[in-house]
């Protein structure tokens, strides 16, 4: 059981490594790069479903724009009344 506290720790740090990335290079390309943007969606939908809802918001970027992390929160909550 330490090991699995351990996998999702390591879990959560790693996508704190890549969404900042992520959106800095969103930034960077003014928005209007479709790779990046395709990417950060993709990986916002893997981590609603793999992370518990305190590590998922931790792990959101502090400057996004609401609106567009808005439908994952809702796959979050949706995930807790699923279980």
């Amino acid at each position: 059981m330490h090991s699995y506290f351990l996998f999702l720790s390591a879990q959560a740090l790693w996508w704190n490594k890549l969404l900042p990335e992520l959106c800095t290079r969103i930034r960077e390309n003014e928005n209007t790069n479709d790779i990046f943007i395709s990417a950060l969606k993709d990986t916002l939908e893997i981590i609603s479903m793999e992370l518990d809802l305190q590590d998922f918001l931790n792990v959101l970027p502090d400057d996004g724009i609401a609106a567009f992390f808005l439908p994952y929160l809702v796959n979050q909550s949706e995930k807790k009344l699923m279980v």
